[in-house]
């Protein structure tokens, strides 16, 4: 019988589920605009679960087998995870269509003029990826919640009490 703990797993499975929520419903209550905040909060957790599974499993088991995981390891490891997306996620996007010259001008500016990003486009993608890195600390954070923090209290108190 292989012996695993059931809250690592349990923490792979969960930890995104509470920051997706608090990240896709913040812009619904802000905006009041409910009817977007359930699908664009599926569509998160879906995505997070997928990095979990795919980057974060990976880095979990390297992690305990030469370093040692803890707080600052999965908040690093949540960041670090966020910037691999959002840099797959941009050359995907300049890859598979460097002739669309996507502007976002509703958002105060064009982003991209001949095919360049302007410094309104830099800027946009930086709070992007600062947005994510956060998502990706929460994440690992509640990673660290789930599998591996144990509350002192309570570890103190049955150690004292075999005494």
């Amino acid at each position: 019988m292989v012996n695993t703990n059931w809250r690592v797993a349990a923490g792979f499975l969960l930890a995104p589920l509470l920051p997706c929520m608090l990240f896709s419903f913040e812009p619904a209550l802000v905006a009041n605009q409910w009817s977007e905040g359930l699908p664009f909060f599926g569509l998160m957790v879906a995505v997070c679960l997928v990095l979990n599974i795919a980057f974060g499993l990976p880095m979990y088991l390297v992690l305990r087998r030469f370093w040692g995981v803890g707080l600052k390891e999965c908040l690093g490891a949540g960041v670090l995870i966020a910037v691999f997306f959002n840099l797959g996620a941009f050359l995907a996007v300049a890859i598979a269509f460097p002739d669309s010259h996507y502007s976002a001008g509703d958002y105060g500016g064009a982003t991209y003029i001949g095919g360049k990003l302007t410094p309104h486009g830099w800027f946009q993608t930086a709070i992007t990826l600062v947005y994510n890195m956060g998502l990706g600390a929460s994440i690992g954070l509640c990673f660290w919640v789930i599998a591996l923090w144990r509350n002192p209290q309570r570890v103190q108190w049955s150690v004292s009490r075999r005494r």
